[in-house]
């Protein structure tokens, strides 16, 4: 029997201001704004830990920030500030969660930063998306000038960007709270510091896959080759992580190796990896390619999850657990 579930990584954020366009502040020329920028830690609830012996996610902290902030004058014009920062290393600072929902008290790693704007006019609302990479990431656009510009920049998912998905964070543009997009922020008035608290969550799906070979067919089988093929190969969104679609499951998409020589894996075994999320037809396929006892033939197996990106703000996380009670025969099998 084989079971393919998705379970969805679900964290809340710190309080959040509503922006009343009735409210006038007084002008300001320079506008400072303090950043705290959290991702979940290892052993947090928001990141996944696979839990086997041996086999844990290895955290890499980002390097590299990208931050748009919109700003709004009473009368509804929007201004955009887009920033690109290398991120110091010895700037992370480990601990707790302090925001008083669910996540409270999960351990997470964060970063504080402070921008500074000149502004002139009654500027008063924010909106922030922000990301923070591994890698320095080739965006579509460099300098989105509407928020509609700044949902659909996209991301080279490269061979470096492929193994660094894993350390990819950003702020999703349908996470909503009390009805409005969840990075929304006020200046409290007559103040020129902003203080700005985002919780950032993976870019990237988790696929855990675990096998086992029954006990009764070991002298038989084993898996002496198994690898991750047709991952996502285009440009991705950085911020509707989940809207990522493809006409068909790509020929010549990236790859992750799972077993190779390890003669210690080919009975069973447990491993991880991270991919951009896409749907095919309103499912995520899964493609993976076996050899069993050293033998040339080659087996598909494509796993499909329902998975509607209208209806999504995280990115699943994939569980895959592969029973096998006999050698394979079907050279290509598909599991709904």
């Amino acid at each position: 029997m084989m079971k393919f579930r998705v379970l969805l990584l679900l964290c809340l954020t710190l309080t959040i201001a509503g922006c009343s366009k009735d409210e006038v502040e007084p002008a300001t020329d320079m506008q400072t704004i303090d950043f705290t920028i959290s991702i979940p830690a290892e052993g947090s609830r928001l990141r996944r830990v696979v839990g086997d012996p041996g086999t844990t996610e290895q955290l890499m902290l980002p390097q590299y920030g990208y931050f748009y902030i919109i700003i709004e004058d009473p009368a509804g014009k929007q201004k955009i500030i887009s920033r690109v920062e290398e991120l110091q290393a010895g700037e992370w600072q480990s601990g707790n969660y302090s925001g008083q929902y669910a996540t409270a008290g999960d351990p997470v790693y964060t970063y504080k930063t402070t921008l500074k704007e000149l502004l002139k006019g009654y500027y008063k609302c924010v909106m922030v998306y922000a990301a923070v990479s591994r890698e320095p990431l080739t965006l579509s656009n460099l300098n989105p000038t509407t928020e509609q510009e700044i949902q659909n920049l996209t991301f080279s998912v490269t061979d470096a960007m492929q193994d660094e998905l894993q350390n990819l964070y950003s702020t999703p543009y349908n996470y909503e709270y009390d009805g409005h997009y969840y990075a929304l922020f006020e200046r409290s008035e007559g103040q020129n510091m902003m203080n700005i608290h985002l919780l950032l969550y993976h870019v990237a799906a988790k696929v855990d896959l675990k096998w086992n070979i029954v006990d009764s067919q070991r002298d038989d089988m084993r898996l002496s080759y198994m690898q991750a093929r047709s991952l996502f190969n285009g440009d991705a969104y950085l911020f509707k992580p989940t809207h990522n679609t493809l006409t068909a499951v790509p020929d010549d998409g990236y790859t992750r190796q799972i077993i190779s020589s390890d003669i210690g894996l080919q009975w069973e075994g447990r491993s991880y990896f991270y991919t951009i999320p896409y749907t095919v037809n309103n499912k995520f396929p899964l493609r993976l390619q076996l050899k069993q006892n050293d033998e040339n033939d080659i087996y598909t197996i494509t796993l499909n999850k329902d998975f509607t990106t209208a209806d999504e703000v995280f990115v699943p996380w994939l569980r895959g657990d592969l029973n096998f009670t006999g050698t394979l025969q079907n050279k290509t099998i598909d599991i709904d």
